[in-house]
């Protein structure tokens, strides 16, 4: 194992993800049991870790469970109900932007091949609540 896959592996435990990448379905983290994917180092070429994909039963019940929370979303909570829960979210995302940042760039490179994350931009936004949704508005 190298140090950037410890790296990556220390990112997932500390958001108490596994091991390994896995689908959340209904609030579990589940295995998939399709094709083997490996989760490649964009500067090394050198494969960090393998794991299962979904497979289509495991997408097929992905796909029934989102389809029953869009339903109780839309017709269960209100605006300002769905906005407390986005500010959260917002929240729980700030709250560990570099263990994401790190997971982000374990995979993803630009076209110099330096692995880029996003994520990090976050810090210099700041979520305004507007008619139940959530802007982000550079400081």
């Amino acid at each position: 194992m190298t140090d950037r896959t410890d790296i990556l592996r220390r990112a997932m435990a500390s958001l108490e993800l596994g091991g390994r990448p896995q689908s959340l379905i209904n609030g579990v983290l589940v295995d998939g049991a399709g094709v083997p994917i490996d989760l490649v180092d964009p500067f090394t070429g050198r494969v960090l870790m393998s794991y299962p994909d979904a497979d289509a039963p495991l997408a097929d019940l992905a796909c029934e469970a989102a389809q029953t929370a869009q339903t109780a979303w839309a017709t269960e909570l209100t605006g300002a109900q769905r906005g407390r829960i986005m500010c959260d979210v917002a929240r729980a995302v700030m709250a560990h932007i570099d263990p994401l940042a790190t997971i982000e760039r374990s995979s993803r490179a630009n076209r110099s091949g330096i692995a880029v994350s996003r994520l990090p931009r976050l810090r210099r936004c700041s979520p305004i609540m507007r008619g139940g949704r959530i802007n982000c508005m550079a400081r």
